[in-house]
């Protein structure tokens, strides 16, 4: 169990998994969890709380996992988001000029859903969005791609929202983001999308 006083509410002390570093002596976390506690990597400190018995461990699993803990109890908005080096790679991933070979394309699709493949999944490459001279598929065919596993039986996702980044920098009708059933059609994936806003794909 973590926590960072005041605990004001049920997502300000949570339970992570944890892995011991032998030769650190630092707490560390990902950062997408800094939303709940309210942290800002300015010298906050954090308080550890180990569970003594299974059925400590059970319970704090249970209720207060931090995976489990995405929507914020007295607005129903969302706690975590991606941030800052990953919002930027989504913007870099799905502006109207990136194009990976072959080879890039599966390595990419491979290296993002290995965790879910492997089940029942099969991996199927989309037609390449540029055929001459050379097979180059988009970022946008591989987020799409990405979409379709990660929601394998559950409804397709559909979305129309805007971006935050600029006109000037990715084109003027790539601010507004169109989703539909799983493919990304139009837009760059921001922290719109991305990070912890209200009605976005995180």
């Amino acid at each position: 169990m973590f926590n960072r006083q005041p605990s004001l509410h049920r997502a300000s002390i949570l339970a992570h998994k944890v892995r011991v570093l032998p030769t650190e002596r630092t707490l560390r976390m990902h950062y997408a969890n800094c939303g709940s506690y309210n942290a800002d990597f300015d010298g906050d400190e954090m308080n550890m709380y180990v569970p003594q018995d299974v059925v400590a461990m059970s319970e704090a699993s249970l209720l207060a996992l931090g995976d489990r803990q995405y929507i914020t109890p007295t607005s129903g908005g969302p706690l975590r988001g991606l941030i800052q080096d990953h919002v930027l790679s989504g913007v870099l991933l799905t502006k109207r000029d990136t194009f990976f070979t072959r080879e890039q394309f599966h390595q990419l699709l491979y290296s993002s859903c290995e965790r879910i493949i492997g089940r029942k999944h099969t991996l199927q490459l989309p037609v390449p969005a540029i055929m001459k001279p050379h097979a180059l598929w988009s970022g946008k065919q591989l987020v799409s791609s990405v979409m379709k596993l990660v929601v394998d039986g559950k409804p397709a996702i559909s979305l129309t929202s805007k971006a935050r980044t600029k006109a000037e920098m990715v084109g003027e009708d790539e601010t507004c983001v169109h989703v539909v059933k799983n493919e990304l059609i139009q837009g760059v994936l921001d922290k719109n999308q991305f990070g912890a806003a209200s009605f976005g794909l995180a």
